[in-house]
C-alpha cells in the first residue's frame, strides 16, 4: 500500500512503502509543475540555461585533499565533506571489502552499502567524522550560491553520473565518471549511491531503475526522500563530513 502527499519545493511528494518502510519524496524546486520536462532550457539547449553556462570542473576549493591515509576531503562553505562516496578499507574496484575498523574517501573503489542511518552515522563519528546534514550536502551538490540543479550544470546530462535514467545499471568504483563532480571536486553526488544524512534522508538517486513517479528529479541537488531510521538497502550509501 502506498501512501502519497505533495508539498512542492525542497521537500517535493512524501510517500511511504508498508513492504520496506521506505519514506520517500518526489519534486522539484523551480520545476514542480512538470518534473519530466527538465532538460530543455528556452534555447532547447540540455543544460537547460544559456549555450556555455556550464559549471565547468573548476571550482574555488582546490579540489579534493587526502588529509588522512584513504580519506580525501574538499572544503565547501567552511565545512569538510567527503570528495568520494565512503567505503571500508578493503575496498577495491571490484568488491566492497569487509573490513568496518575504518571509513575512506578515496577513487577506485566500491562504496560501502547497506548501513542504517544510526549504523552510518556511528562509522563517521568513529573516525572524527559525522554524517553531512542535509544542508551541508545540498550546498556541497549545488555550491554556496545554489544557481544550479545538478552538481555539473543547470540541467540533467545523460551518462554524465551513474544514474537510474543514464548510467550503467551497476553500482560503480567511485570517482571514475571524470563529469560526474562539482567545480570544487566532490564526486558522485548525483547516481552511484543514495546518500544517507543525518536527518535521516536519502539524497542523490542512484544507479537503479526506481518507479517512474522519480524520473531524473531524485538526481538533483535539492531533493531529498525520508527514510525509515531502520532501512538499507544495496544502493544506499553515505559520506562524512566535519567543521
Amino acid at each position: 500500500m502506498l501512501a502519497l502527499t505533495c508539498a512542492f519545493g525542497w521537500a517535493g511528494c512524501d510517500t511511504t512503502d508498508d513492504a520496506d518502510g521506505e519514506v520517500g519524496g518526489d519534486g522539484a524546486a523551480g520545476d514542480a509543475a512538470d518534473p519530466g520536462a527538465m532538460d530543455g532550457g528556452p534555447d532547447g539547449a540540455e543544460d537547460g540555461g544559456p549555450p556555455g553556462a556550464d559549471r565547468g570542473v573548476e571550482g574555488d576549493g582546490g579540489g579534493p585533499v587526502e588529509v588522512e591515509p584513504c580519506i580525501s576531503i574538499v572544503r565547501v562553505g567552511g565545512v569538510e565533506i567527503f570528495a568520494f562516496e565512503a567505503s571500508r578499507p578493503d575496498a577495491t574496484g571490484d568488491g566492497a571489502g569487509v573490513d568496518e575498523s575504518a571509513v575512506c574517501s578515496r577513487a577506485g573503489v566500491l562504496p560501502w552499502t547497506r548501513l542504517t542511518r544510526p549504523d552510518a552515522s556511528r562509522v563517521c563519528l568513529a573516525n572524527g567524522f559525522r554524517l553531512c546534514t542535509d544542508e551541508e550536502w545540498q550546498t556541497a551538490c549545488q555550491g554556496p550560491e545554489r544557481l544550479w540543479s545538478f552538481p555539473y550544470a543547470q540541467g540533467h546530462r545523460m551518462g554524465v553520473c551513474n544514474d537510474h535514467v543514464s548510467g550503467s545499471g551497476a553500482l560503480e568504483p567511485t570517482g571514475i565518471r571524470e563529469g560526474c563532480r562539482t567545480p570544487d571536486g566532490v564526486y558522485d553526488m548525483s547516481g552511484n549511491v543514495w546518500e544517507l544524512t543525518a536527518e535521516g534522508s536519502k539524497r542523490g538517486a542512484s544507479w537503479k531503475l526506481n518507479a517512474v513517479m522519480f524520473r531524473i528529479d531524485a538526481a538533483r541537488c535539492d531533493m531529498y526522500y525520508a527514510l525509515a531510521e531502520a532501512f538499507a538497502d544495496d544502493d544506499v550509501g553515505f559520506r562524512c563530513c566535519r567543521d
